[in-house]
């Protein structure tokens, strides 16, 4: 007789003993159950000063709540007039990471929009001249009714710092008195706004009242806040949104969703039927957040949550029902999609991608294949694609080839920044519908060139204007932010989608004169004579006799040689691209395999970890690459096993010469 398998019976014993004790399970008090417990204590009451007074109530917190002091909000914002923390010791933790915990509780918060209406907590910290160095706004938005939950936001203090507490600016004392009694509670005149220090406002810009209290921080370690997604998951709901039991879609997306567990959340979120379904795209169908977040990813929910059995059937008819509300959301005439019949960017690219991509993006050296994912149906291309670029070329921030965030915005909206501020998230939304959308129409099509050529001006742009060279590879998130990104967004998807890193030759390019000097044992030495000034760079490539220059990828690149290198404009693309991806990583510690950039990751990892360079008209050494000789080494028999070099000049969007052999 077989004998029983004890280890599966003991699993199977296991599985069960948790699914029976996961009914009573409760949902972590905890945002990414980030707890306050051994956090510094604040004062909500001392940060607040007499004039705030009224906003102070005698709300109870929890028990195991750290910080004193309950702050009441019904359709406000207040900044505390006090410094959250003193001077002395923000100074004493430059260049670290402040992780601040606040416990909010809400009763019918009712907004317009989930993004903006939610109740929010920012941190500004100002120096003596009244710069503002550091903005952290929460990321979590939460509304409806629900108990005290502690969220956390956390701030990371620059290195230096002119932090005195008495500003350089300061006005006559009778003049700073006269702007501050006028100001009232909210008021930002030049006089009571800027001063030096930390600060901390709290909003809640909707109906109903939302608490905020427990107020504390704790000082944490670069290595604590990198901590895993997977530890922040909630195993109730399958989710690592900020307060999964009462989160809407989007915020539930936003954070990130695993295949490792079951997505409840789609259930809770009354999603796998049609009348369902239906209900929250008519609820939310002028609310930019969920149309970005939320009305775009749903393809993506329906097609892997049945791939893979996460969740329990939809019902027949659901692709359907979102395809009609889809394509009847989408105004002809600019062919966007609008939130209260105003065309908006980031929610249009969002759903262009998320929703009409059949194939994968068309590129030069990769063959398209089918993303089912990102498909309302298979021969559901983006509609009204010549009206996108029309609408797009047609609304470019006045004498620039960047987009901003306001673009066919009311005037009212962004009137200090429309029309000189760039912003690297619009671009980079516009330059991919651009994109999406010249790919959907024939060759011959003029709109289609013309598209194109906007998205080469567009990147030419953004590396000339964003993306700082010293230090190499960081970049800003607006032409009017003096600092680099707080987060690392939007470049990484830039680079990504444009098609500076595909190989594209360019017959009128220049072919580069590379002479051969000498050899050497498994390589040579060259010099790069007379670089005309339509190339950046020479890439030299090293292969086997044997091999066909089409077979040639980036890991047969065994160096550099530019022309000039003072300005990234100047660099080889994929070195830039290599620079860019090393600082995001150092910096914000992402990869572009965190944020979806598969194309990108693909390139740069081929690349030498060390990357050989050298200037034209000086004699380099170059050697074959190691997977050649790795190669070489383990040939055998009568195949031609030598080693051959190609020179391909490159210009700065990365288009190319042909490959010219070099002989000695």
């Amino acid at each position: 007789m077989k004998k029983p398998n004890f280890h599966f019976i003991a699993s199977l014993c296991f599985l069960c003993a948790v699914a029976f004790f996961s009914q009573f399970a409760v949902a972590s008090e905890y945002m990414h159950n980030s707890k306050d417990d051994n956090a510094n204590e604040l004062n909500l009451a001392e940060i607040a000063d007499s004039s705030q007074a009224e906003f102070i109530v005698s709300e109870a917190l929890p028990e195991n709540a750290k910080g004193t002091g309950v702050l009441a909000l019904t359709n406000q914002s207040v900044q505390l007039k006090n410094p959250v923390l003193s001077n002395n010791t923000v100074l004493e933790n430059l260049g670290k990471i402040l992780r601040f915990h606040i416990w909010i509780k809400a009763e019918d918060i009712k907004t317009d929009n989930l993004w903006f209406g939610s109740p929010t907590v920012t941190f500004q910290l100002f120096d003596d001249n009244g710069n503002q160095l550091v903005n952290a706004s929460s990321l979590f938005k939460t509304r409806g009714t629900y108990p005290w939950h502690c969220y956390y936001v956390d701030v990371k203090l620059p290195a230096q710092i002119q932090l005195t507490g008495k500003a350089t600016n300061a006005l006559d004392d009778d003049l700073q008195a006269l702007l501050e009694s006028n100001d009232g509670l909210f008021g930002e005149s030049a006089g009571s706004m800027n001063k030096p220090g930390l600060y901390v406002t709290f909003s809640s810009l909707g109906t109903g009242t939302a608490w905020f209290g427990g107020l504390s921080y704790d000082v944490l370690t670069a290595a604590q806040v990198a901590v895993a997604r997977k530890d922040w998951m909630d195993e109730l709901s399958g989710t690592n949104a900020p307060n999964p039991e009462y989160d809407e879609l989007p915020m539930i997306l936003y954070y990130g969703i695993s295949a490792d567990k079951p997505w409840k959340f789609l259930e809770e979120q009354n999603l796998l039927t049609n009348q369902g379904l239906y209900n929250y795209l008519e609820a939310n169908r002028n609310d930019w957040f969920h149309l970005q977040k939320g009305f775009a990813m749903l393809p993506y929910l329906y097609t892997t949550a049945s791939t893979l059995q996460l969740c329990p059937e939809f019902e027949a008819g659901w692709l359907e029902t979102l395809r009609g509300e889809l394509t009847s959301l989408q105004d002809p005439e600019t062919g966007f999609w609008t939130v209260n019949g105003i065309p908006n960017l980031l929610a249009t690219e969002a759903i262009a991608s998320g929703c009409f991509s059949p194939m994968s993006q068309k590129r030069s050296d990769v063959s398209s294949v089918p993303t089912p994912w990102n498909s309302i149906g298979a021969e559901f291309t983006l509609p009204y694609a010549g009206a996108i670029i029309d609408t797009l070329l047609a609304n470019r921030v006045v004498g620039t080839v960047g987009w901003n965030e306001f673009m066919l915005q009311p005037k009212e909206f962004g009137e200090r920044t429309r029309d000189n501020s760039i912003s690297l998230g619009a671009t980079t939304a516009a330059v991919k519908l651009l994109l999406q959308a010249a790919n959907a129409l024939p060759a011959g099509e003029p709109r289609r060139t013309t598209a194109l050529e906007a998205v080469k001006k567009a990147y030419e742009y953004v590396i000339a204007t964003f993306v700082t060279s010293n230090p190499a590879g960081l970049w800003r998130e607006s032409t009017t932010a003096t600092d680099i990104s707080a987060t690392g967004a939007f470049l990484l998807d830039f680079l990504d989608a444009v098609p500076v890193l595909e190989h594209r030759v360019n017959p009128a390019l220049p072919a580069p004169t590379v002479d051969v000097i000498s050899e050497h044992d498994k390589g040579i030495r060259v010099v790069w004579k007379n670089p005309p000034s339509e190339l950046v760079a020479v890439r030299i490539y090293g292969t086997r006799a044997n091999v066909k220059t089409l077979s040639l990828t980036e890991k047969n690149i065994c160096c550099f040689i530019e022309r000039r290198s003072d300005a990234l404009r100047y660099e080889d693309p994929l070195v830039v691209a290599r620079k860019i991806v090393d600082a995001a990583r150092t910096e914000w510690k992402i990869t572009p395999e965190d944020v979806g950039c598969n194309y990108l990751a693909g390139k740069v990892s081929q690349l030498p970890k060390r990357l050989p360079m050298g200037k034209a008209e000086k004699t380099i050494n170059v050697d074959a690459p190691a997977m050649v000789l790795y190669t070489v080494a383990d040939d055998s028999g009568d195949e031609d096993t030598s080693i051959v070099f190609y020179a391909v000049g490159v210009n700065a969007y990365g288009e190319t010469t042909d490959y010219i052999l070099l002989q000695p």
